[in-house]
């Protein structure tokens, strides 16, 4: 049983290894990929965002002959703000905004083409998808799945049976470089591996959200009073409607502004509070109608069920803003230690197949010489 599941660890991880390893490699680069965008490409302000602001950059591209749709913080350092919407030929783009006074400082891609992308967008579109669309979606699904098989394969060999933890956790020089190697290998997976399991788990979670999100019952849905019966939609002042969801929780930073469109006469404002998992985007979420600023609905993420917080956890423990920064730097070490470990054991193949090979040729040469 064992020597099958060693085959399964071996040549699996060899088959699917590029796989594995540029998923791995965009997570730990996807960590800080906002930060690395908005301060060393931008140089963001930190100031505060101006919803009177954005308000008058929706206004700007609709002269221009596009639409917004809708606007978000960055998620790195503050004071920068995207809007998401159609420009004057249809095609999504992103619009990147000093939120203080309304400076359009990039426009991007959101979709594609991918060289037309943000840095941080990039990235996360080649994590989810390798920027090949639903078909790389399915690529990612079926290689997770297999790395979490692989995963556990490799955790059920490395780990040490009753009586030789200390042996594995403080491994002595061994006799061969190879065996010196596996020693190390299988040091590094008793650390490592746990966590890998982890966050494959949580990784794939994320990629079916929606559905997790609908039999939790998130509020993914919009309330029936927003929806639009007649086409009468009216964007007259999204500060306004952010003002009246500010009332509704006061303490909350507002991070998605979703503006009233054909099917939605409603803003949607997204906010964070401070009893939020989530580093940048909360969940709470108040429903504006656009014709009176009355508040329609509001979903508090602090209060709700223990079923709907553990799917909004998903993320929060995917990318380690479980613990704020220790969190993430926690993501970042573990996702190199877990190269690594790909690494090593590519190595480790490497070095008993050429020994195999070297001594299959050396018998060969025995028998051609008759000996």
């Amino acid at each position: 049983m064992k020597r099958l599941l060693v085959k399964i660890h071996r040549y699996g991880s060899l088959c699917f290894a590029i796989f594995w390893i540029l998923q791995i490699l965009s997570g730990v680069l996807l960590v800080f990929s906002r930060e690395f965008d908005d301060a060393v490409v931008l140089g963001a302000s930190s100031q505060l965002v101006s919803a009177d602001a954005m308000e008058r950059v929706r206004q700007r591209i609709a002269r221009e002959g596009g639409s917004a749709g809708e606007y978000f913080i960055s998620g790195g350092l503050a004071g920068q703000v995207d809007i998401l919407g159609e420009d004057k030929s249809g095609k999504l783009r992103v619009w990147r905004v000093e939120g203080a006074d309304g400076r359009i400082e990039r426009i991007s891609a959101w979709s594609d083409p991918w060289w037309d992308l943000s840095i941080a967008r990039g990235v996360l579109l080649f994590h989810k998808s390798l920027l090949a669309g639903p078909t790389g979606r399915i690529i990612v699904i079926a290689s997770g799945v297999l790395l979490l098989i692989n995963m556990l394969v490799g955790l059920r060999l490395v780990w040490p049976q009753k009586g030789r933890w200390r042996a594995i956790l403080f491994p002595k020089r061994a006799a061969s470089p190879i065996a010196s190697f596996y020693t190390w290998h299988r040091f590094l997976g008793v650390w490592i591996l746990p966590f890998g399991v982890i966050m494959t788990l949580t990784g794939l979670g994320l990629l079916f959200l929606p559905s997790l999100q609908r039999v939790t019952g998130s509020p993914a849905e919009l309330p029936e009073q927003c929806e639009a019966i007649h086409g009468d939609v009216q964007q007259h002042s999204s500060a306004r409607a952010v003002e009246r969801a500010k009332q509704v929780f006061p303490n909350a930073e507002t991070v998605v502004v979703t503006l009233p469109n054909r099917s939605n006469i409603c803003y949607t404002v997204q906010m964070r509070q401070p009893g939020e998992w989530r580093r940048a985007f909360g969940t709470t979420r108040v429903y504006v109608d656009s014709r009176t600023y009355r508040v329609v609905s509001a979903w508090d993420a602090v209060e709700a069920p223990a079923s709907v917080k553990a799917v909004t956890a998903l993320y929060t423990v995917h990318s380690g803003e479980w613990a704020g920064m220790a969190g993430r730097l926690l993501a970042v070490v573990m996702g190199a230690g877990f190269l690594v470990l790909m690494l090593m054991g590519i190595r480790l193949w490497w070095s008993r197949y050429g020994l195999k090979t070297r001594g299959s040729a050396k018998v060969g040469g025995l028998h051609a010489n008759g000996n």
